[in-house]
């Protein structure tokens, strides 16, 4: 048996293909069905064996179902570039390649997508139905401008040849030019239910932004899941606007009716999941003002709905809450998450009288609401925590159909760790069947 030669037939079902920021092979793996493995590297040339090993994956690329490519900020050698043809020959003519997960620098975005092209001719492609890519920006304004416009226009080619597969897009961009445009360009995609955009929202990068509203717009029929942040993945100088605000919360058409300039204009009814990313109001304006779009208009069916990048108070959720869809009475809402700053009784006093029907809840706060007559200061966490608890104690919501409960304290790592003690005192007020997630989304002790 060769380098590189199959152990059984489920060789290969996930590549990944990560490039050294010198050029060569960093690593190649593949996925058996049990887990995910490197191939092993023996003495040589590496260019050699990795070629070697992509010609064995083309001989079983039956098997292949996921391809992950992840190349670095610097230039390619040419026998780099030798190993990418050799990679797209044969991965993006895997005949049962579902899923592309990209990960490149905005310089080599046309790397990728401009050698794709000529591929789509071919009778035998794959028909991509999930695709994720992250694009990161340049620090050379002239060079990003030109590397996008290239990279943009393969990217065209690409979503047009899997338009009629494509299920599922998430795009990160961190990239400050004009996606409006690149968006405007974009296809029909008649099968896509899952819709997720990562990204610098601002005057640059969205200078019409009816261009991705009536991407969306296109797409009313058929999208069940929506996310929508106003900061992508990787870190970068670039900010959002208060035009990305204006486009989620403005409720007048502007000079256009006819034309999908804002997210009040949608109206999803397929809509189940809406994952959205608010921003902030300005200090001067009314605590009125509102920080997302009508729920009731936009997404008559949605059950699952998260919040992010933005704390609510009890006050503000409320009003948000207010806004979605009523059936038989009821606010039909079955899953939420979001943060504040203050946890209180006040808060599932609240969500249990207007999400009768939520069966999931999850929740990130910073600390408990005390009254200021108790004289607790800030940093007397333990006692702080202990009123809550003594308050909590005296609730009853047995008829609440909460299942799930996941409640989040700040950490080092910034995801969160759920608070078991705090969760066991709100379950119990609950139900003794709900289940207390403990477990992190981190590699915390």
């Amino acid at each position: 048996m060769g380098y590189g030669e199959p152990a059984k037939a489920t060789f290969c079902k996930r590549l990944l293909f990560r490039l050294r920021s010198n050029g060569v092979v960093k690593r190649i793996w593949r996925a058996d069905s049990s887990a995910l493995q490197q191939i092993p590297s023996p003495p040589g040339n590496i260019i050699e064996l990795a070629l070697e090993a992509l010609e064995t994956m083309k001989r079983h690329s039956s098997n292949l179902r996921e391809l992950l490519i992840m190349l670095p900020d610097t230039a390619l050698s040419t026998a780099s570039y030798t190993l990418l043809d050799s990679l797209f020959e044969g991965c993006f003519a895997a005949p049962n390649c579902r899923s592309l997960v990209v990960d490149v620098p905005v310089t080599h975005l046309q790397t990728v997508f401009l050698r794709y092209s000529p591929y789509t001719s071919k009778k035998r492609r794959a028909c991509f139905k999930e695709v994720d890519l992250q694009i990161a920006g340049d620090e050379s304004i002239w060079t990003e401008e030109s590397d996008w416009h290239k990279g943009s226009i393969g990217l065209i080619y690409f979503f047009k040849a899997c338009s009629e597969t494509l299920t599922s897009l998430t795009i990160s961009c961190a990239v400050q030019r004009d996606l409006g445009t690149f968006f405007k360009k974009m296809p029909h995609c008649p099968n896509l239910s899952d819709f997720i955009l990562l990204a610098i929202f601002n005057i640059q990068t969205f200078s019409e932004p009816h261009w991705i509203t009536g991407f969306i717009a296109k797409h009313a029929s058929t999208l069940k899941t929506l996310i929508i942040r106003p900061r992508p993945r990787i870190e970068t100088i670039y900010r959002s606007d208060s035009s990305y605000r204006q486009w989620l919360t403005q409720d007048d058409t502007l000079d256009r009716p006819e034309v999908y300039h804002l997210v009040s204009q949608l109206c999803l009814p397929k809509l189940q999941f809406l994952d959205i990313g608010l921003q902030e109001a300005p200090y001067s304006a009314s605590p009125r003002v509102p920080l997302m779009p009508n729920l009731s208009t936009l997404a008559p069916n949605l059950t699952d709905l998260a919040i992010t990048e933005v704390k609510l108070n009890v006050y503000r959720l409320s009003r948000i809450l207010d806004t979605m869809a009523i059936q038989d009475g009821e606010n039909i809402l079955e899953r939420l998450y979001y943060s504040c700053n203050e946890l209180s009784r006040q808060t599932f006093d609240m969500l249990s009288r207007k999400l009768p029907r939520l069966k999931s809840l999850r929740i990130a706060y910073t600390d408990y609401e005390v009254p200021d007559s108790l004289g607790i200061p800030i940093i007397d966490e333990l006692r702080r925590a202990a009123y809550f608890h003594e308050t909590m104690a005296r609730c009853s919501y047995k008829s609440w159909t909460v299942r799930y409960l996941q409640l989040l304290r700040p950490s080092a790592c910034g995801r969160g760790h759920p608070c078991e003690e705090d969760m066991l005192v709100v379950g119990a007020c609950i139900s003794p069947e709900v289940a207390l997630d403990s477990r992190r989304g981190c590699f915390c002790w």
